[in-house]
């Protein structure tokens, strides 16, 4: 079985490396191409202007298939493509190291190959920034090529002429996986003594954390937090990390940051963390996030500045996956926004029928158990009433008098309560 897998990856390997060389060979040919067009354009150019000038073009060439036929043998040779060329090399070697991981990617020299010197008007602005500034740059704008490819190779490219190269360099790398897409931001931030709890005036006092987060780059975040990055800032519109990070629908940014003891319970802009999930625009990472800031003990009831709590905002968004999970956790469907509208008359407007059913049973049996609570309780508390008279609900205790029987801990008792058939003083 061992003679048969070796045997299977040699052919593999032979045919990789007659891929490659075909891949080479037809580089060469488009070299070869591109070549003679600048030879070409370059003689043509010459009949034109012994044509403005009125002199005789009758032995210049008229067109490119007359030069070709007639004078490709006087082409010069200082453009003709030689295999030894320094870029012709270079390039067959990035080609073949494509195929391999990354040898020693947080070295000096990795580092030298990602952010090689330029003369560009780029090049020109990245030098006038700080450390932390070029990190936000950095974190703002994702490479959209792998930082498997040589970036100075790219350059002598593109400064050679050679554009059908870079192209086929890559589309040979291919598009940036996420780990990729983080990895120049990483390595400037291993190879940078930076102040990690950087904010940006220049992106609405953001913190670095923050930046990191509402880009969702999970492997910067963790790198700052491991540096003590201030996990509590906030930016001049009250963004937080945490809050970036579930606006954006980053359960792996989320869950970072809360196993870093960040708040579940904070407010963005007065919005909970579990409303703004809810909000979310891809159900499956609102859902996701959902249950994370649940099992983190988030409270379902935090209600926002309108009087909107999680469980009315999700069925605003149109989003019962997320009003099931909410209504496991003991969201109370019995509560009413500004506006005097419960979760269930919010379901309704969106013409989510069958979960406002459900939201408007759900409310029904609350209703009638807090009914049914306060009749137990009366009938208790009467033998005692003025007096304070501890009962006992379950396996809840309320000390009751008569005030506290219209009192809205009853919904909070009905809630927990499953069936309440029995009381005791």
């Amino acid at each position: 079985m061992q003679a048969e897998q070796l045997a299977s990856l040699r052919d593999r390997e032979l045919q990789l490396l007659k891929e490659k060389e075909e891949i080479l060979a037809e580089l060469k040919r488009w070299d070869e191409e591109i070549s003679w067009k600048k030879y070409a354009a370059e003689e043509l150019e010459k009949t034109l202007e012994a044509l403005r000038q009125g002199s005789d073009a009758g032995q210049l060439p008229r067109c490119a298939a007359e030069l070709r036929q007639g004078t490709a043998s006087t082409q010069p040779k200082e453009i003709v493509v030689e295999d030894t060329d320094e870029l012709q090399q270079r390039l067959s070697a990035a080609l073949a190291d494509l195929s391999k991981p990354l040898e020693n990617p947080w070295n000096e020299e990795s580092f030298k190959r990602q952010f090689h010197a330029d003369d560009d008007q780029l090049a020109d602005f990245l030098k006038g920034l700080t450390a932390e500034q070029r990190l936000v740059w950095e974190l703002q704008n994702v490479p959209e090529v792998s930082p498997r490819l040589d970036q100075r190779l790219i350059a002598d490219l593109k400064k050679a002429g050679k554009k059908a190269e870079v192209d086929v360099l890559s589309a040979a790398a291919g598009a940036p996986n996420d780990a990729e897409r983080q990895y120049r931001a990483l390595l400037w931030l291993h190879h940078k003594d930076l102040n990690v709890s950087h904010v940006e005036p220049g992106a609405g006092s953001q913190s670095l954390l923050t930046i990191a987060c509402r880009h969702g780059h999970c492997d910067v975040a963790a790198a700052l937090l491991e540096r003590k990055a201030d996990i509590n800032h906030r930016s001049s519109s009250q963004l937080t990390a945490l809050s970036a990070a579930c606006e954006r629908g980053s359960t792996s940014c989320a869950r970072l940051l809360l196993q870093a003891a960040a708040d579940c319970n904070e407010a963005s802009k007065g919005c909970s963390m579990l409303a703004v999930a809810a909000r979310c625009t891809a159900p499956d990472q609102g859902l996701a996030l959902t249950k994370l800031l649940l099992a983190f003990r988030a409270d379902t009831n935090q209600a926002d500045p309108f009087g909107q709590t999680p469980l009315m905002v999700a069925a605003a968004a149109r989003n019962p996956r997320c009003c099931e999970a909410l209504l496991e956790a003991g969201a109370c469907v019995t509560d009413e926004d500004n506006e005097g509208k419960s979760a269930a008359k919010r379901a309704k407007e969106q013409g989510l029928d069958g979960l406002a059913a459900k939201l408007c049973a759900d409310e029904k049996w609350k209703l009638d158990k807090i009914a049914s609570i306060r009749q137990l309780l009366a009938a208790v508390g009467s033998a005692a009433m003025g007096s304070e008279t501890k009962v006992y609900v379950g396996n809840l205790s309320h000390s009751t008098t008569k005030e506290s029987l219209e009192s809205s801990r009853l919904t909070s008792c009905a809630n927990c309560l499953g069936d309440c058939s029995w009381i005791r003083r």
